[in-house]
């Protein structure tokens, strides 16, 4: 779809309902029904109705039906899957499934009851191969809890599109109960499915005014964009505006046609007008389409004076007045209210910055309503007739008044205060309404911020919606780039989706953003407020970008990407409504700023409840996998899933041998050691670094993983990036093969600064800090980090965790505090995919992370849908950076995910938080399946957010695996399993030095003597490795020689050395010592080796 921006700003609807778009069906879709006896009247075969399938229990064809004799009744019983499919043989025979990979399904259903209020009622469209084998991929029908019971009959339509993908070529008609949502008993009555193409279908866009505010005499656009999002074209389309005298048309007709639209194409109506004088209109279109409804839109316009420019800067907090127009302004700050003949309303919103204001947002009217009054739907914007000023040395005041009687002579009372203090970058606004009778509201909003109104306009440098959208500067919202629409959508989205509650968007180092609190009680008793988002302002066609927040709340009163609730929220007399926000607007600033803005505000959340103490978490994560290890494979199911198989893991070893040096128990010291020995005989040299420098073969492991990561060199591109190339052909509808991205590069970056941090290899250097350059020039943002489901761009968690720990070794290496600002910064590119908040129903929400900012195969949707493993893979590198850096309490964070984590996991006990052993059956938050005992310490790979309980018992993964938390556990005790590296500097070299063992402090004497003091378990044997130093004559332990040897593994102490070519003066020293708590090492007779040489 072809878009067009307009000049300046808003548009709203007035006497229709606000939307962003409308969809507009024909009167009767002209495409042929391809669901062969979807009313079931056409018998059965062998007790199933023809052309269906039935699995699970229990089916009837019953006489209840909405049309003809015949219906479909399921009825589950207990909370087992069940439903329909059409008729097929798996593998063998499509049989009578529907030959179709785009198109719509509408049936009549009736729900007679529902254990869980329909949340375990779906209707599928399955996605099928055309050897007839497993689906690959969903399209599904939510049904509303309202009709559970209610005795009606309801019609229920939804879309699918699986186009895109080459391997669909069928479809299911799968309707189901439990399978999908929370399980339980429940029973519904299907009727007159039909499923057929999408016909022409028609999306128009709100009739948009390219200004927010008009001046008499100047030019203006009226624009609609109408698009064919169906499959069969549309002909005749017809626009004709509507306008008020007070509204001049120029040099076009007021009439404008297109004769066919095709499908996936648009059509773009522009019509020029120009106010007359200062008032407050409305303009409207009617659209006509063969063989479609009329459609009716209109606008409102708004023409009123122009923001004055003032001279002057106050230093401290100032509320004031130039003629009847009100100012607030701090210094930082100033926002400007113009008086109209209609009240104030319009504003201006401006940064100091270079010593001059700069405009930089600004919004029409502080208020919007619309309401219900005898079936009367009333619209209109919120205008003030009082100002009231008031000053304090801390903080100025500027409140604004309205009041408004309706045709029923009830007073609509309105109160908007904006507060700036002493020094701030933020503007405290308080929105409320209260009448003097009782009244049906279907939307106050109160701030609408139009970043850019009057500035920047509609371009930006970045913008962010925490859990929901992260844009660079020529992408737009709600966009299908991660997501195929209707998931795509994200206008309104339902609260429970928004990690942190804040929007913003950065233009030339300023930022403005939108913040507020989600929990706040708009009504003294519901809270979460609605946020609508758009930049570019495409949804109401305008140059700005729209945040604002209005009531009543999704889901109980508004449907998600409506911005007018569908059920009305009943107001009491007397009693007000209340939105509080914060309008930040700061210079100079980045967009992650507005992460400090917020937590200044609304505090980092508290640590969730520990589940239990970290020593117990140890042994949940360790003895848990004794039900998973499998002795022939000298290895551990990794999932609960055991198609993946089940393999020797380096990572747990390390721990495993780490608890076995801490226990006390003789016991379960024996156990942990011989089942370590058992897996790291069968692994060899490839241990890994970690688990070598504890049990042996240090030299082959170390070499193995640098040949292993100097490889990576030979894809590198000359730019630092790595190319994306799909696995299959199923997944090249996923990105553009050969492009490079930040998820193709960061991990690379990664393990290639890692081995570098512990070697000083230069190839690995010099390669990894290629890829940093990459990741510091050409992507900026985290994505593409799992390509094997979810789309080359999608923003994603992981790739902002491994970019952090790539800069983290990047700075430890060379010192260089550049590195560590760009550890930092890909630190705060992580923290928007957390939440941030909590719901006091839901007791594993804060710290707990979604994955992407997208959809798997562009159809399966993660937002507001935790997947803790992606989060995990922060844990260790904020704890890393906590180090070094205190910008955020990183320390803290870490823990917060890490606890949350520990929240997520099966305790032996078959319980998740807050469940517990003796928790009664019917007080059980969580819906928990049999045959869980093999997943003690598994955690699942999702769970719910926004609607149920839901959690992914199909697929539940091990603290162990992935990014394991058990080396976070570790580390949070103060016991680190990563190899710890020491790196000790000369003018033109570099020392480092690599143990399992603490360094508590390394130097380099004035002889050239190496000197290191270790800590360890006593009487443990560890190894350790020194890299940049030429041969040494002689090393001692503790004022002893030890022996040198040529191989270490084979003796008790001693110490080797090893060129890294035969041309080489330098190499890796490797020593095994056997510890007391405390030991001092000095090598003698060396000296550091030039960089490079």
């Amino acid at each position: 779809m072809k878009f067009e921006i307009g000049v300046v700003c808003l548009c709203l609807i007035m006497g229709v309902k606000v939307y962003a778009f409308k969809i507009v069906e024909p009167l009767k879709n002209p495409a042929e029904n391809l669901c062969t006896n979807g009313g079931f009247e056409d018998g059965e075969e062998n007790g199933v109705a023809r052309d269906w399938e039935y699995f699970g229990r229990e089916f009837e064809l019953t006489e209840d039906c909405h049309s003809g004799n015949k219906a479909m009744l399921l009825r589950a019983v207990n909370r087992l899957p069940m439903g329909l499919n059409r008729r097929w043989v798996m593998g063998k025979d499509v049989g009578t499934m529907i030959p179709l990979t785009r198109g719509r399904i509408s049936f009549w259903y009736k729900i007679i009851s529902s254990q869980t209020k329909g949340d375990n009622l779906r209707f599928y469209a399955i996605g099928m191969p055309a050897d007839a084998t497993g689906e690959k991929g969903r399209a599904s029908f939510t049904f509303p809890p309202e009709h559970v019971g209610d005795g009606k009959w309801h019609r229920g339509e939804f879309t699918f599109d699986f186009s895109s993908n080459p391997n669909i070529k069928y479809i299911h008609v799968a309707p189901r109960i439990n399978e999908g949502g929370t399980p339980g008993t429940g029973e519904m009555i299907l009727d007159d499915i039909v499923v057929s193409k999408m016909g022409p279908l028609l999306k128009i866009s709100s009739l948009s005014v390219s200004r927010a505010i008009m001046s008499a005499g100047e030019e203006a656009e009226a624009r609609i964009a109408i698009e064919n999002c169906g499959d069969m074209p549309a002909e005749n389309i017809k626009a004709q505006i509507k306008i008020p005298a007070g509204i001049h048309l120029v040099e076009s007709s007021p009439s404008q046609e297109v004769r066919e639209l095709r499908p996936q194409s648009s059509a773009h109506f522009v019509w020029k007008i120009k106010p007359l004088k200062d008032e407050i209109s409305q303009i409207g279109a009617v659209i006509s389409c063969k063989d479609f409804p009329l459609t009716e839109i209109s606008s409102m316009t708004i023409t009123g004076r122009q923001i004055p420019a003032i001279a002057g800067k106050a230093v401290s907090p100032k509320a004031y007045k130039i003629g009847e127009d009100a100012i607030l302004e701090n210094g930082n700050i100033r926002i400007i209210f113009v008086k109209n003949t209609f009240g104030y309303g319009c504003a201006g919103i401006y940064v100091f910055s270079e010593d001059k204001w700069k405009r930089v947002a600004g919004f029409p009217y502080p208020g919007y309503l619309v309401y219900n009054y005898k079936g009367k739907t009333s619209r209109q914007p919120v205008f003030c007739s009082a100002c009231e000023l008031e000053n304090s040395p801390s903080a100025s005041r500027l409140k604004l008044l309205a009041k408004l009687t309706d045709e029923g002579n009830c007073n609509w009372n309105f109160s908007f205060i904006f507060e700036l203090k002493a020094g701030a970058k933020r503007i405290n606004v308080e929105s409320k309404v209260w009448t003097s009778e009782e009244r049906d509201l279907l939307c106050f909003q109160g701030m609408t911020l139009l970043a850019g109104e009057g500035g920047f306009g509609g371009k930006k440098d970045e913008a962010w919606f925490p859990g929901l959208e992260y844009l660079t500067s020529e992408e737009y919202s709600s966009s299908t780039l991660d997501a195929y629409y209707p998931i795509s959508e994200r206008y309104v989205p339902h609260p429970n989706r928004i990690t942190i509650p804040l929007m913003a968007i950065t233009k030339d180092n300023c930022l403005v953003a939108l913040q507020w609190n989600c929990l706040q009680k708009w009504d003294g008793k519901n809270d979460r407020p609605c946020a609508v988002f758009s930049s570019p302002n495409r949804h109401e066609g305008q140059d700005n970008h729209l945040m604002g927040l209005f009531v009543p709340s999704i889901p109980e009163w508004v449907k998600e990407n409506e911005r007018e609730a569908s059920k009305p929220y009943k107001m009491e007399k007397n009693k007000p409504l209340t939105i509080q926000a914060q309008v930040v607007v700061d210079y100079p600033a980045k967009l992650y700023n507005s992460l400090h803005h917020w937590f200044d505000a609304y505090g980092v959340p508290d640590l969730p409840e520990m589940p239990r103490t970290y020593e117990e978490e140890i042994r949940l994560c360790l003895d848990g996998e004794d039900f998973r290890y499998v002795p022939e494979k000298f290895g551990w199911y990794g999932t609960s899933n055991k198609a993946y198989g089940a393999a020797p893991n380096p990572d747990l070893c390390v721990y495993m041998w780490i608890d076995s040096m801490r226990t006390t128990d003789a016991a379960r010291r024996q156990k942990l050691r011989e089942r370590v020995m058992e897996v790291a005989k069968r692994l060899g040299t490839g241990r890994g670094i970690n688990l070598a420098l504890h049990l042996g073969k240090v030299y082959p492991s170390l070499k193995g993983e640098i040949m292993s990561k100097r490889a990576l060199r030979s894809g590198q591109k000359q730019d630092g990036g790595w190319p994306w190339n799909p696995a299959d052909k199923q997944r090249a509808i996923l990105g553009e093969k050969g492009k490079e991205v930040s998820g193709t590069t960061a991990r690379n970056a990664r393990d290639l600064m890692r081995i570098a941090r512990i070697t000083g290899d230069s190839i690995c250097f010099n390669t990894g800090m290629k890829a940093l350059k990459f990741l510091e020039t050409v992507d900026r943002i985290p994505r593409g980090g799992q390509t094997w489901e979810v789309p080359l761009h999608t923003p994603d968690v992981i790739v902002a965790a491994d970019a952090t720990m790539a800069f983290i070794d990047a700075y430890r290496i060379t010192g260089d505090k550049h590195y560590l600002d760009e550890a930092r910064y890909w630190a705060y590119t992580g923290i928007p995919f957390f939440y941030m908040w909590k719901l006091p129903d839901r007791p594993i929400m804060p710290y707990a992370s979604i994955p992407v900012l997208g959809a798997s195969m562009f159809v399966g949707s993660w937002f507001g849908q935790p997947v803790q493993w992606c989060g995990i893979a922060h844990i260790y590198p904020l704890l890393q950076l906590a180090k070094y850096d205190n910008a955020l309490p990183w320390q803290k964070i870490a823990e917060g995910i890490a606890i949350c984590s520990m929240q997520q996991q099966l305790t032996m006990d078959l319980r998740i938080y807050p469940d517990k052993k003796d928790t009664p059956e019917d007080k059980l938050y969580w819906q928990y399946r049999p045959g869980l005992e093999e997943n003690v310490g598994l955690y699942p790979d999702n769970f719910a957010l926004v609607s149920g309980k839901g959690i992914c018992w199909e697929y539940m993964i091990s603290p162990n695996t992935h990014y394991p938390l058990t080396r976070c556990i570790y580390t949070l005790m103060g016991i680190d399993p990563e190899a710890q590296t020491e790196i000790l500097r000369t003018t033109d070299a570099r020392v480092h030095i690599t143990t399992v063992a603490k360094i508590t402090k390394a130097e380099i004497c004035n002889d050239n003597k190496i000197k290191v003091e270790l800590q360890h378990f006593p009487q443990e044997t560890a190894y350790g490795i020194v890299c940049g130093i030429s041969q040494p004559a002689k090393v001692l332990k503790n004022g002893t020689e030890i022996l040198q040897t040529d191989d270490t593994d084979n003796e008790r102490e001693g110490w080797t050395f090893h060129l890294r070519t035969p041309d080489s003066q330098e190499g890796f020293l490797i020593w095994k010592l056997i510890h007391s708590r405390s030991d001092t090492i000095e090598i003698s007779g060396s000296s550091p080796i030039p960089v490079g040489q």
